[in-house]
């Protein structure tokens, strides 16, 4: 949604919003790197409080074949969302990542 405000004049229609996972903060610097070599805008969003780890990024709305650059990427699930690690299995203070 803050992507959509700095890609979008305030007169345009709200897109559709996408999600899409990866594996890792790597993956995530990749999938940046690739659209960005695509022509693609984007705003990668970091968490300070993790160290400034780069958790998501947001595109500018893309149309026709520029959508055709994201086919790679796993589109996440309603089921992705519902899925909750078993906490009494793991051991205090551990977090499971979950794409």
């Amino acid at each position: 949604m803050e992507a959509s405000r700095q890609f979008l004049s305030a007169s345009s229609i709200h897109p559709h919003l996408v999600l899409c996972g990866v594996a890792s903060e790597k993956r995530l610097l990749a999938a940046a790197d690739h659209l960005y070599r695509h022509g693609i805008r984007c705003a990668l969003f970091r968490e300070p409080d993790r160290a400034n780890e780069a958790t998501a990024l947001a595109t500018e709305p893309l149309t026709a074949e520029k959508r055709l650059l994201l086919d790679r990427f796993r589109c996440l699930s309603r089921q992705d969302f519902l899925v909750a690690p078993d906490l009494e299995h793991e051991p205090r203070g551990s977090c499971r990542e979950r794409f």
